[in-house]
């Protein structure tokens, strides 16, 4: 069971095979998205169904450590993964798009951690979340309409 879900979506000016590709390489992916500290042990790039790797995150300035599993890829359309460790989540990026633009929903499911429970409100941490999932959005468009 999951204590929070967040979701945020964006159009981006951009083709979606480019985007797709961008957000299947966990190197990459850690230059955008805020609080992800490091994503290591990564098999390929571009991930596939079933491949592993250990990531490194920041909420709250407690560092969390665990690892994303990918459930399942559908290029360009479909990136479905979840989450063991400190932080339990599952993650879906619902994608659709042509030669020229992209839109990402993106919705999480996550546990709060066992060191953050206590620290702040839960209505306070849904918040930030949302916040920093807006974030990370922003940072996709911004990356990807600046490029092409």
């Amino acid at each position: 069971m999951h204590d929070f879900e967040v979701s945020v979506s964006e159009t981006i000016e951009s083709p979606i095979q480019a985007v797709f590709d961008k957000l299947a390489d966990p190197v990459w992916v850690s230059s955008v998205m805020p609080g992800l500290i490091e994503n290591t042990n990564i098999e390929r790039v571009p991930v596939q169904n079933g491949d592993k790797f250990d990531y490194t995150y920041q909420m709250f300035g407690v560092v969390n450590k665990g690892i994303w599993y990918v459930d399942e890829i559908s290029r360009p359309n479909t990136y479905k993964a979840h989450t063991e460790g400190q932080i339990k989540s599952e993650w879906e990026y619902q994608i659709v798009g042509d030669s020229k633009s992209t839109s990402i929903e993106l919705t999480v499911k996550y546990t709060m951690p066992e060191g953050l429970v206590g620290r702040a409100s839960k209505d306070f941490v849904k918040s930030l979340n949302e916040k920093e999932a807006e974030h990370y959005m922003h940072n996709l468009k911004q990356y990807f309409e600046l490029q092409f």
